[in-house]
């Protein structure tokens, strides 16, 4: 998994937007676009500002694969790989401007919000 891939999926798991996470980190919201979209590599710095802002290691943030025992106890669990249909929605994703990737989050945060207190129900 790539560092776009995995930023994209801890802004997804904690609820962030990519607005958000550049305002919190004071970076600009298109630097941080081209981190996601593998357009761009952070330098060690700002790598070091994602880890501490997810509470994960930078070997995690990099991709590296470890056995449990190895890893940090508060490192979350990789996850699974992306099937097909993820896939070509991610493509798309990518393909929409930073300001249409804003509105898509948070409309699908929204749906997914509502799928849990209806599950709740």
């Amino acid at each position: 998994m790539t560092l776009g891939n995995t930023l994209l999926n801890l802004l997804y798991e904690n609820d962030i937007s990519q607005k958000q996470m550049a305002i919190d980190l004071g970076i600009s919201p298109s630097t941080l676009n081209g981190y996601i979209n593998n357009r761009r590599e952070p330098d060690y710095d700002t790598l070091l500002k994602f880890a501490g802002y997810f509470h994960v290691s930078c070997d995690y943030l990099l991709g590296s694969r470890c056995g449990s025992q190895s890893c940090a106890k508060d490192s979350p669990e990789t996850p699974p790989p992306l099937n097909n249909q993820e896939i070509k929605l991610l493509n798309i994703f990518r393909s929409l401007t930073p300001d249409q990737m804003e509105l898509t989050m948070a409309q699908v945060q929204l749906m997914s919000r509502q799928n849990k207190r209806d599950a709740t129900s």
